[in-house]
């Protein structure tokens, strides 16, 4: 038996509460930031050095790598950072050679914030996780770097640890770890806990490697429960997370932006403030419908098979629907419902949605507002009749060819690329090009838009050597 497997053997009941998922791990880079040089264990911990290494080596940072390289049961490249004073040219080096996670079972002086947090808000928005310890002595405030809003703070559920509002997570310690000596014993405090959130961040983003910082507290939080301490977030995987049925969308949750609908984009902004104020990597939103200059359009925000920043407890499993409006003391007109329910009915052609709630459903809020009626959306996406957008009987407006369809939000585009990939057919009339007879609805059109840019037709256009809608 090798030392790995004696790692995980001798720490088999707290993997046991994690819930662990059983899928193949692609190999993983970890950064281990230490303020002492740590030993290396041959052919269990070994370092690629980032500066040279002094001679006088500690247990503190080999333990680390020891609990993370028990949690990942998939390979791990550590590399190793000793000190603090070059931590903008070492959030460049994490950058460089594709290392999302850094360790820091550390705890550095506050003051060094002003040259840090730049260089930490850089490496969360490039998609790195750091990962840091709050500290080991109750009633004190959380140490720095875990304060810092562009890192994860981790607490321990079996010591006295620093506690605060900037607690992220908190997981296990006293881990079985090999020492000098040769003997295994336990590693304790918020230095262990950590590295247990560092391996289970590696499988989050194995799963999903498209997601940021604001995702993976998300997730965390869909998936923790209270501990014996105020603040703590005791967190385990779900049930068959990296399943195929992980990844479905089971809910279309609806919103109201609270705001007034300008003449342009209200989207522009909102987008703006997700992500300048909230610090976020996108819209929080997968649609948002809105006037444009009189006219009702449905905007995509992120993919439909990326995971929400819009409701917790439905962010993964749930579609964003938000309306612009407020909605607190007048309802969404005829034409907003209508519109709002025909979206909701082609999401539901291409996802196993299973209900249609709205924000407050979920948790305690007033969205979508006192006046938006949800039962009233689903009663019209129930409707046995296809709802109309207007009460008119005009015909049908109807495309024969590619350049008869408008282009002023990229439509004709979407269908072309479309056309391309061969998931759309012409008559054959048009040899040279996609100028072929295509007769296409324009609900039909609009519908392969939505389709396309929520990545239905990813896969397909994969295949023929094109550019995926979606891209992870």
């Amino acid at each position: 038996m090798g030392e790995y497997d004696i790692l995980r053997e001798k720490n088999a009941n707290k993997l046991a509460k994690l819930n662990l998922p059983d899928i193949d791990l692609s190999s993983s880079k970890v950064l281990i930031w230490e303020i002492d040089q740590p030993r290396e264990i041959e052919g269990l911990i070994e370092f690629s050095h980032i500066y040279p290494p002094s001679e006088v080596e500690t247990a503190h940072g080999t333990n680390v790598a020891e609990v993370v390289r028990a949690v990942y049961k998939g390979p791990i490249e550590f590399h190793l950072y000793v000190g603090y004073s070059k931590i903008a040219d070492v959030i460049d080096y994490a950058i460089a050679n594709g290392i999302r996670i850094i360790n820091a079972s550390i705890h550095i002086p506050p003051l060094s914030g002003s040259y840090t947090e730049p260089a930490f808000q850089k490496y969360a928005e490039w998609g790195g996780i750091i990962c840091a310890a709050a500290g080991n002595v109750g009633g004190n405030p959380v140490n720095y770097p875990a304060k810092s809003p562009y890192v994860l703070a981790v607490s321990a559920t079996n010591v006295e640890d620093n506690n605060g509002t900037e607690i992220d997570v908190t997981m296990d310690s006293l881990w079985v770890v090999k020492y000098a000596n040769g003997l295994y014993d336990s590693f304790n405090g918020t230095s262990c806990a950590t590295p247990v959130m560092s391996a289970c961040v590696g499988i989050m983003l194995a799963v999903h490697p498209e997601w940021h910082l604001d995702d993976v507290i998300n997730f965390i939080n869909e998936n923790s429960v209270g501990g014996d301490e105020e603040f703590e977030k005791v967190f385990s995987f779900p049930d068959r997370f990296g399943d195929d049925e992980m990844a479905t969308k089971k809910y279309i949750v609806l919103h109201h932006s609270a705001g007034t609908d300008g003449v342009t984009r209200d989207f522009d902004a909102m987008k703006k403030y997700h992500m300048e104020h909230n610090g976020w990597r996108n819209i929080g939103y997968h649609w948002v419908v809105e006037r444009i200059n009189g006219v009702l359009t449905a905007i995509p925000g992120r993919a439909e098979s990326d995971t929400g920043a819009h409701c917790p407890g439905r962010n993964t499993d749930g579609i964003g629907v938000c309306l612009v409006g407020n909605f607190t003391n007048v309802p969404p007109d005829e034409e907003q419902y209508a519109f709002v329910a025909n979206l909701c009915k082609s999401i539901m052609a291409r996802q196993p949605i299973k209900e249609i709630g709205g924000h407050r459903d979920y948790m305690a809020t007033a969205c979508p507002g006192n006046m938006y009626d949800v039962d009233y959306v689903k009663k019209l996406v129930n409707a046995t009749e296809e709802v109309k957008e207007s009460e008119d009987d005009e015909e049908m407006v109807r495309y024969a060819k590619l350049s008869d369809i408008p282009n002023d939000w990229g439509f004709r585009d979407v269908i072309e690329i479309l056309m391309d990939a061969k998931i759309i057919n012409g008559d054959g009339s048009d040899k040279s090009g996609n100028n072929d007879v295509i007769d296409l609805s324009s609900d039909m059109v609009r519908s392969l838009v939505f389709e396309y840019r929520g990545g239905a037709f990813d896969r397909k256009l994969i295949t023929e050597g094109l550019d995926p809608a979606v891209k992870g």
